[in-house]
């Protein structure tokens, strides 16, 4: 983040997740990771992390797979919170992503669906998650339920992009930026939407 130009966090295809507070540190060798996957996070592979911008150590992971394949460890989007270097105090909390996916087929109907990717709007505590059918839109952080984002492409979305965002620079010039969202289709081309009118093509 814009603020903190030493915190990286790291995923692996299994599950664990790293993070390091010294990543731009002179000498590689003395970078210090710390794993925080935990048995509440899936084993599945992680396809997205969006780090909070006011908190190094809070951010939000997508997985990808089938709860059906970790059926201890269910959940497709989680909020996760370091909580210092001390093993075994990070929390993992499942934002229950699946009860947005209702409008979506799936095998048991019971939103069972891989999450592609997670950005946030930081200005609104919105988070945007990329599925199979769509992009789905957590208000409150995730916290609030899930609802179809109306005016993006109800099509397979692999990836997510925000502007602004403390981690891609995608904003230049003078005054506030616009907050746009892209969605990167299979298929059906990159889409964006204003996050205050309607999407578009």
């Amino acid at each position: 983040t814009s603020s903190d130009h030493g915190t990286l966090w790291a995923a692996t295809g299994a599950g664990r997740l790293f993070v390091t507070h010294n990543a731009d540190a002179v000498d590689p060798a003395t970078v210090t990771w710390h794993r925080i996957d935990n048995a509440s996070s899936p084993t599945r592979f992680p396809s997205g992390i969006y780090v909070d911008p006011a908190d190094a150590g809070h951010a939000w992971v997508t997985y990808s797979g089938y709860n059906a394949a970790t059926p201890t460890t269910p959940g497709h989007v989680f909020e996760a919170r370091e909580n210092g270097s001390a093993s075994g105090s990070e929390i993992f909390t499942n934002l229950n992503v699946e009860s947005g996916t209702n409008a979506y087929p799936t095998p048991f109907d019971d939103g069972d669906l891989p999450v592609a990717d997670v950005v946030r709007d930081d200005a609104t505590h919105t988070l945007y998650v990329a599925t199979d059918f769509g992009v789905l839109r957590g208000s409150n952080d995730g916290h609030s339920g899930w609802h179809t984002t109306l005016g993006m492409p109800r099509y397979e979305v692999m990836h997510l992009e925000i502007q602004p965002s403390n981690r891609v620079p995608t904003c230049m010039g003078g005054g506030h930026c616009a907050r746009v969202l892209y969605a990167a289709t299979h298929s059906q081309g990159i889409w964006r939407m204003k996050l205050n009118g309607h999407g578009h093509h």
